[in-house]
This record gives C-alpha cells, sequence and structure tokens, in this order.
C-alpha cells in the first residue's frame, strides 16, 4: 500500500508539470503582477518535486516508512494533506462534476496515505 501511495504521489508530480497548458497559465497568469505569476509558478514547481520525491521515497523505502516513527509520523503527514486536500476541493472548486471526479482522485490519495497506518 505504501509502494502505492508513492506512485500516486509521483503521478500527481506529473500531473503538475501539465498545469502551465491544461489550465491555460500562460494567458492566465501574464494578467497578475509579475510578482504572483511568479509565485504560482515558483510554488507550482516546489509542489512538482515534493511530490516527485516523496513519491520515489515511498516507493523505494517502503518497509523504513511501515516500520519506523518517522517513517509513520511522514504518512501521517501526508495523510493530513491528502485528507485536508480533500475538504478544499469543494471549496475552491466547487462541486461541478470535474471537481467531484478530481475529489474522487483526491480521495483515493487520502485512502492510500492512510490504510498503512491504521492496517
Amino acid at each position: 500500500m505504501i509502494v502505492a501511495a508513492g506512485l500516486f504521489d509521483i503521478l500527481i508530480g506529473v500531473f503538475h508539470l501539465t498545469f502551465e497548458p491544461l489550465f491555460g497559465w500562460r494567458s492566465d497568469l501574464a494578467r497578475l503582477r509579475p510578482v504572483n505569476a511568479g509565485i504560482m509558478r515558483a510554488l507550482n514547481l516546489c509542489l512538482t518535486w515534493l511530490f516527485l520525491f516523496l513519491g520515489w521515497m515511498l516507493m523505494t523505502r517502503a518497509d523504513e516508512i511501515a516500520t519506523t516513527g518517522l517513517g509513520r509520523t511522514l504518512l501521517l503527514g501526508l495523510a493530513i494533506l491528502w485528507w485536508s486536500r480533500l475538504i478544499e476541493q469543494p471549496v475552491f472548486f466547487g462541486t461541478r462534476r470535474a471537481s467531484i471526479a478530481f475529489g474522487l482522485v483526491v480521495l483515493a490519495g487520502a485512502l492510500l496515505h492512510t490504510i498503512p497506518l491504521v492496517g
């Protein structure tokens, strides 16, 4: 399950690499002050790197993550992140069909990171 959670995080990281073309950031961010556009791009790149790194770590160090205090704390933090993201989904993106569909993806991430803690 921890390896699956890692794969999920890697896929989310790859998804973040598509944000600029997928969400039309080039034109949307051009309307922002340069500093705010830069913040959006920098935060997205940092999240991308973080998801890729955490995913790699979960996939390659699953035994250590499952059996050490530090590893379980990391997993708890990631579970909290995904449960928080699930709560944020309707708040920031409404309840349109696409938002609900992505909410289900986020729910899968929350479960993948939680089940190893309680199972």
